[in-house]
């Protein structure tokens, strides 16, 4: 057995130090531009204003921007209402809200609920210019403005400027404390500037100083927290006891065109070209803003805020820029063309730490740098620099326990002096691959290197030079793929992974391979491609970084899978290294994640967070010393302490923008800012308000939440949509109300409240609909009246027919029967002729009793069942008349029974009997009259001869009987047989039609016919 395999693996040294990591990272800024926006990128002032919207005064207007867009103010000859002049030098915001915008044609002022500019008259200085560079307000509210005509101050009765003294030159700058007011003059030459001191209660000088005249170009002034005066010139100026003087080390270099106090004591210098300076303590720091751009243009500062979250906002002739000392405390370090002193090459294939401290970073370019993360300084070695280490593209980097920095490449490996940077090449070790790329390097007790590579796996003792290689045997005395592409330690036993997504592990007590699988329990092998890193878990386990995720592979052989879906920010994981809390850090091909392996949360970090690159390599991942870590990325490096990367929990503050009101004829837009309230008309039913969370490290990543009071039963979560959209809103008061999360999710504290009024239509007014609901009681009452009316006029007809019928056609009728009986009663007669009267006598007196018929039926009086039983009774009494008969009437409650329907219930009753009476033969006859469900049920039963009602089927009779039966919608039964009598039943239903259902009316008339 050969003596690595043989190897007892020990400890890995691995002892790193922290060294540069622990000095002070550069601040990180971000930029804004014309490109993302800006309305020009040479910006003079800077303002946020107490609703949390920034504002720019550039030198193309006034940009209002509230994290995701910019609103554009610009000086319009034909509006009056705009600015006065597009270059905008100063902002001030009063206690009102309203903002008051200095430029070089003069002052506007924009109200607090936005509307147009109110411009403000500025008396010019000789050359006419009206420039106003600075405001200042005291406690009495007078507003004092520093312009090129001197110290001026707002007549406010008047509306316009005026001078405040004799003139002294332009002024430049203003800075107030209680009643004292100080005023930097820039002199009439430019050559020295004045500084006066001004009583603003009484309103005058109350002292003047001549600054040094070799001090020059003073445009600067600011108040700390003990009073004193700091000024611009060289560098910063203190004024103190009648006399300027600079910091004892001379000052920052470089002209001073903006200066601020910081509260926390430091002065904030901006410089002409150099970027910012901040000094504290009589000595000055100074950065460029831009370190990839180190050109003037982008540092040279003109404007400096601070905002009330603590960012620092700078604008320059190249944008605006910004650095939050709250922001995640990622430091970068990157490659920048023609400066030699940046990053050897962008891409960052591989890092390691050497005893010294220093960092090192390597490139598949060949680059190897030494770097300083505190000034972001890189000493090259390697491809690019004066001195080649002769291994080609490094992929990667490894420090022994000895101390010794290794590189592996594409052309063999290589040691590494750290203290000359003088590089010792090993060749066997390129030969015995064939010249294919070292991948990976591990170290076990012995000092022998474990090296990988494209072409397989060797054992290396760098002292006696030997070399062992470990072919694909298939029995367990080499790997299991041909191709290394991860080695890593984990206690005496090694991992080793491979591009195809295989993985072994090395048992140092056997000397044996151990082919690992990465399938799950469904025989799936979720790395179907590439494994990038293995980091083992401690366990017996290990994490593995692939091509489709984490995966993790527990000491059971159980598999986990961790993907997008479980939060991970990118499908490819390059290099996975934990901190000392046992969190596993990732670089993925879409940013850095967190992952805590108990909860399985995931935390994911992008550019907005400060990381710089947005793809990492693999295995290009560092742990310091002291726990920092350092991760190599497709755009350099960057490095964080992981404990120091907490949530923001500041609540962001949240913001109406504007709100779209739609309509068929269009759209109408309204400016948030200040917006009270908002009424819709009643064609505009449609609103979207379009919200911002200000949060401005990372805008994208804010997530809302929104409901309408009155229409929304709850909040509505929009994630990161910010606009909030209604349609179709009915008439009424609302109340919209949206919060806001910034993207660490904490949400703001209180909740934005918008009222919202939406008018109605004239028809959906509350008085409209009342006299609607009036004229329609009044409509129907009016029909109802003329309804009643008309049943009236016709129970009158009604009566008006039966008294006609009963006065005039009965009694004619009656008379003619009486005296038809008379004369047949005289002698004499003969006997055809008594025959003669004796049927006319019958036929007047059928006739009468038809007629009565009529008028029963055509009485109004009678139109119930009540009444119609009644006649029942009657009608069988007289048709029974000398007939054994009993009529039968169970009916236990009333109701309506209209005239139609009675008529044809009495002539099928009269039909039936008339029957019984002439035909049947019978002893008795039996009428029953009773309710039957909804309707009433007639039966005529007769015990005489009966009938086949098949052989008259034809028979006018019944045909009579079925045709009015059919006609009111009732059943007619006829149950007969020869020799056991005959029963007609009628079923008919009761109406319920509204005539039917409708009360009974007392009908004025002076007579009634009487019953007959």
């Amino acid at each position: 057995m050969s003596v690595c395999s043989a190897l007892r693996l020990a400890s890995l040294g691995g002892a790193l130090l922290a060294g540069a990591a622990d000095a002070q990272a550069p601040e990180t800024w971000t930029r804004l531009s014309v490109a993302d926006g800006l309305a020009h990128n040479s910006v003079y002032a800077i303002h946020r204003d107490r609703a949390g919207f920034l504002w720019f005064g550039t030198v193309d207007g006034l940009d209002r921007y509230d994290g995701y867009a910019f609103v554009h103010h610009r000086y319009d000859p034909d509006d009056p209402a705009s600015l006065p002049h597009n270059l905008v030098r100063t902002i001030h915001e009063d206690d009102d809200g309203a903002l008051w915008v200095g430029t070089q044609g003069g002052v506007a002022r924009l109200g607090p609920r936005g509307g147009g500019f109110e411009r403000l008259f500025v008396p010019p200085n000789e050359t006419g210019d009206r420039s106003v560079f600075d405001f200042a307000r005291d406690g009495r509210g007078t507003l004092w403005a520093a312009g090129a005509a001197g110290l001026l101050r707002l007549d406010a009765r008047r509306g316009r400027f005026v001078t405040a003294y004799a003139r002294s030159g332009p002024a430049a700058a203003l800075g107030l404390r209680g009643d004292t007011l100080w005023v930097l003059h820039t002199g009439e030459a430019v050559e020295a500037g004045t500084l006066v001191r001004v009583d603003v209660r009484r309103r005058r000088v109350s002292g003047r100083w001549r600054v040094a005249p070799s001090v020059r170009w003073t445009y600067a002034l600011d108040l700390d927290a003990d009073g004193r005066v700091w000024l611009s010139g060289a560098g910063p100026l203190v004024f103190e006891g009648g006399v300027a003087r600079a910091l004892d080390d001379g000052g920052a270099p470089g002209a001073v065109r903006a200066l601020a106090v910081s509260p926390d004591g430091d002065v904030l210098v901006g410089l002409g070209g150099a970027g910012l300076a901040r000094c504290a303590g009589g000595a000055c720091r100074t950065t460029l803003v831009d370190r990839d751009r180190p050109d003037w243009l982008h540092n040279y500062v003109r404007a400096i805020h601070r905002d009330r979250s603590g960012a620092l906002w700078v604008g320059t002739y190249g944008g605006v820029y910004r650095s939050d000392p709250a922001r995640k405390p990622f430091w970068t370090l990157r490659h920048r063309p023609n400066d030699p002193a940046s990053l050897g090459s962008p891409a960052v294939s591989a890092l390691a730490e050497t005893p010294d401290g220093a960092l090192w970073a390597a490139s598949f370019d060949g680059a190897l740098d030494r770097l300083d993360p505190a000034t972001g300084r890189a000493e090259r070695f390697g491809a690019g620099g004066a001195r080649s280490i002769g291994v080609g593209g490094v992929w990667t980097l490894f420090v022994d326990v000895r101390g010794r920095l290794w590189a592996g490449g594409t052309d063999g490996l290589a040691a590494v002096d750290w203290r000359t940077g003088r590089a010792t090449r090993h060749p066997t070790v390129g030969a015995a691959f064939g010249g294919s790329a070292l991948t990976s390097i591990a170290e076990d007790a012995a000092g022998q290197l474990w090296v990988g590579s494209f072409g397989g796996l060797v054992c290396y003792d760098p002292e006696t030079r030997t070399l062992t290689r470990f072919p694909v045997t298939g029995d367990g005395r080499g790997p299991s793929q041909p191709v290394v592409n991860a080695i890593r330690r984990d206690g005496d036993a090694l991992w080793i992974g491979s591009p195809s997504g295989g993985l072994d592990r090395l048992d140092p007590a056997t000397g044996r391979f151990e082919a690992l699988g990465l399938r799950n329990a469904a025989g799936e092998r979720p790395s179907g491609e590439a494994t990038y890193d293995v980091l083992p878990d401690g366990r017996g386990g290990a994490w593995v970084g692939t091509v489709e995720g984490l995966i993790h592979r527990r000491a059971d052989g159980t598999i986990r899978q961790l993907t997008t879906a479980d939060g991970l920010p990118g499908t490819v994981v390059y290099s996975v290294q934990p901190d000392g809390r046992g969190r596993l850090w990732l670089g993925t091909n879409r940013g850095l994640a967190r992952l805590d392996p108990v909860s399985g949360t995931v935390t994911t970090y992008d550019l907005a967070d400060g990381i710089g690159t947005m793809e990492f390599n693999r295995g290009a991942r560092l742990r310091t010393r002291d726990g920092r870590l350092v991760f190599g990325g497709a755009t350099g490096v960057v490095g964080f302490d992981p404990d120091a990367i907490r949530p923001d929990r500041r609540p962001p503050g949240v913001v109406l923008v504007g709100i779209e009101a739609s309509s068929r004829t269009g759209v109408r837009r309204l400016d948030g800012r200040g917006l009270e309230g908002v009424v819709l008309s009643p064609r505009e039913r449609t609103a979207t308000f379009t919200l911002a969370a200000l949060a401005f490290e990372d805008p994208d990543q804010s997530r809302y939440a929104y409901r309408l009071d009155g229409l929304d039963e709850g909040w509505v979560d929009a994630g990161t949509e910010r606009r909030a959209r209604y349609t179709g809103l009915p008439p009424g008061e609302y109340v919209f109300r949206a919060r806001a999360a910034n993207h660490d999710g904490t949400w703001s504290e209180a909740a934005l409240a918008v009222p919202v009024r939406v008018e109605p239509w004239v028809w959906e007014t509350t008085w409209f609909r009342a006299l609607a609901i009036a004229l329609a009681v009044g409509l129907v009452a009016l029909a109802y009246r003329a309804r009643v009316a008309r049943l009236l006029a016709v129970e009158r007809l009604r009566l008006r027919i039966a008294g006609d019928l009963h006065d005039d056609l009965s009694s004619d009728l009656s008379g003619i029967a009486l005296a038809t009986d008379l004369l047949g009663r005289r002698p004499g007669l003969e006997a055809a002729d008594r025959q003669r009267l004796a049927d006319v006598h019958r036929t007047a007196t059928s006739m009468v009793d038809a007629l009565r018929d009529i008028v029963w039926t055509v009485d109004p009086a009678h139109d119930s069942v009540e009444a119609f039983a009644r006649r029942v009774r009657l009608v069988a009494d007289r048709l029974l008349d000398g007939r054994p008969h009993a009529v039968e009437v169970d009916l236990p409650d009333a109701g309506a029974l209209p005239m139609p329907l009675r008529r044809e219930l009495l002539l099928i009753l009269k039909e039936a009997l008339h029957n019984a009476h002439r035909h049947a033969e019978a002893d008795r006859v039996d009428v029953r009259l009773r309710r039957g469900g909804a309707g009433l049920v007639l039966a005529v039963e007769d015990d005489g001869v009966g009938f086949d009602p098949e052989a008259v089927a034809g028979g006018h009779g019944l045909r009579s009987l079925r045709t009015r039966a059919e006609r009111i919608g009732g059943t007619l039964s006829v149950d007969s047989a020869p020799g056991r009598g005959t029963r007609v039943r009628l079923a008919v239903p009761l109406p319920r039609s509204r005539e039917a259902r409708a009360p009974r009316w007392s009908v004025p008339w002076r007579r009634r016919p009487p019953t007959p």
